[in-house]
């Protein structure tokens, strides 16, 4: 329900809106080739294609998962510059092995890593916000980070 003035506390809020269960949360990422990012995500990052539908009605259209979490892609333009449209942040629980993981993979560019306007790219580091990550762009510009609670 719209409010015509704010509610007065969280209780006659709460009292006015109907109970959601929220289940799962899966990203929606526009890319310019959907085809390879499901490739990217699916060999450099570990992913599993659950499907690729190739455009001709509608535009191309994919989906990945690893771990019960789920990347949706859809046709859209490469972000530019790179790391200033969100991304993904991936919780893990060692991501040391996961980076170690990663250049198993080759999932870095040869430029890793890599200082951009909005964002430098990075091996593991611990971090004064709680978390250990590593931070990197994918081919699509789009931020990849796995952290760890620290």
């Amino acid at each position: 329900r719209l409010y015509d003035t704010p509610p007065q506390n969280a209780r006659d809020v709460k009292e006015n809106v109907m109970s959601l269960t929220v289940k799962h949360i899966a990203a929606l990422l526009a890319v310019p080739n959907v085809e390879a990012t499901a490739h990217y995500y699916r060999d450099k990052l570990g992913f599993t294609l659950n499907f690729y539908a190739p455009g001709s009605d509608i535009s191309a259209y994919a989906e990945v998962e690893r771990d019960g979490n789920i990347v949706h892609m859809m046709e859209g333009e490469k972000v530019d510059p790179p790391g200033t449209r969100g991304g993904l942040y991936i919780i893990v629980e060692d991501v040391d092995a996961v980076y170690d993981d990663l250049v198993k993979r080759g999932a870095f560019s040869n430029t890793f890593p890599k200082q951009y306007d909005a964002i430098r790219e990075h091996p593991p580091e611990t971090k004064q916000y709680g978390m250990r990550d590593l931070i990197m762009v994918d081919p699509n510009g789009y931020l990849v980070t796995f952290g760890q609670p620290i």
